[in-house]
């Protein structure tokens, strides 16, 4: 948490059946988001499962709208940051905001293995340093570490998302729908990593450092699409309570996805260690270490 939270004010402060509800910024500037995040308070689920939240509005140049600090979950404080910049959002799609980012808040407070998860990306970065491997294959080794946690993560959140504006049902059709999706979002991944090993083998500084940006494109826009995909077939297939999906290890919650899309006679999008994936985490840092420079 800021040091400098408890310090900040105007604050709007108010109570829902005994839930607390804080809202922190300037209410002259930001009078339709706070009304909103009131009735949002009042009606919506997810915000029912808290018996204390803080909405922090900043004004703050970052591309999110809205984000969530682990380090605060880790010691108790519910807090979801929202730029200014949500002022100039319409409702339905500021409803969708808080939505996505209370579900990450409520699956960080549940599921233990997120933190650790936080904690072994920064610990890899550390090793790599040491091990003086080329910055722009560290960030790859690390988004891919990533990647597989993400999956879940955003899965979860815009499943909620989805599901809370009824623009996502169980049906044959639409299971069918995000896979053909999925699958070509982890076919432009596995492209631009086959580039990527291209680019350095050949020692081109020029398309490496183009590689990278693509690869850091294609698995941010693909951990949202991939996300969708397997967090829907798990809940469809399975039958299972998105509680149950969000306690899941990253690892375990790929391998359920593997074995629900074989159970359809459908190739999984991601695996981790089977290879039976368009794209399979194994393999991928397997190729990514055969091209490491050897110092």
């Amino acid at each position: 948490m800021s040091f400098w939270l408890p310090f900040l004010s105007p604050r709007t402060e108010f109570t829902i059946d005994g839930r607390k509800i804080k809202i922190i910024g300037r209410e002259k500037y930001n009078r339709p988001l706070i009304a909103q995040i009131k009735e949002f308070c009042r009606k919506d689920p997810s915000a029912q499962l808290f018996p204390e939240l803080t909405f922090l509005i900043e004004q703050v140049k970052r591309k999110e709208f809205a984000w969530i600090n682990p380090s605060e979950i880790k010691v108790g404080i519910m807090i979801i940051h929202l730029n200014l910049k949500m002022v100039g959002l319409d409702q339905k799609k500021r409803e969708e905001v808080l939505v996505h980012e209370l579900t990450h808040l409520w699956h960080d407070s549940i599921a233990q293995q997120i933190q650790k998860s936080h904690t072994a990306a920064e610990n890899l970065l550390a090793i790599l340093a040491k091990k003086e491997i080329p910055d722009t294959t560290q960030k790859i080794r690390v988004l891919l570490f990533n990647f597989v946690r993400l999956i879940q993560e955003e899965g979860i959140a815009v499943f909620s998302e989805k599901y809370y504006n009824r623009e996502i049902f169980f049906s044959e059709r639409e299971l069918q729908r995000l896979y053909s999706e999925a699958r070509k979002s982890a076919v432009n991944i596995h492209e631009v990593l086959a580039d990527y090993k291209t680019a350095q083998i050949s020692n081109d500084a020029e398309l490496r450092a183009l590689t990278v940006q693509f690869i850091q494109k294609f698995i941010h826009d693909g951990k949202y699409i991939l996300g969708l995909h397997t967090v829907y077939s798990i809940r469809a297939i399975e039958h299972i309570t998105l509680r149950i999906v969000a306690e899941l290890k990253p690892f375990e919650f790929i391998k359920r996805y593997e074995e629900c899309m074989i159970s359809k006679g459908l190739t999984p999008v991601i695996s981790v260690t089977s290879g039976k994936g368009v794209l399979d985490y194994k393999k991928m840092l397997s190729d990514l270490n055969k091209v490491i420079p050897k110092r």
